[in-house]
């Protein structure tokens, strides 16, 4: 599915090596996904989604409010430093 979707790529394999018994299918998966311009094989440039880093108070306390109006917010908790205090990706 990975390769399908171009989010992945198979690996080339020297003609006397061993290789997995669905090698042919998964190089045919990746030259559809190569056909189709998906996943890594698109010719968009990538661009990396904006981070704010909140690490300091003044940063911090500028954002509060816009985070306090949004109200319920999903977040991946990426560290936890005590029971009080996270490292999140909101």
């Amino acid at each position: 599915v990975l390769i399908t979707e171009g989010l992945a790529t198979t690996q080339f394999h020297k003609d006397g090596e061993e290789t997995s018994p669905r090698y042919d299918e998964l190089r045919a998966a990746e030259a559809v996904a190569k056909a189709s311009k998906k996943g890594l094989h698109s010719e968009k440039e990538y661009k990396a989604p904006a981070i704010n880093d909140l690490s300091d108070p003044k940063k911090a306390k500028a954002y509060s409010g816009s985070l306090m109006r949004a109200g319920k917010l999903k977040a991946i908790v990426e560290y936890c430093f005590n029971g009080s205090r996270f490292k999140m990706l909101i």
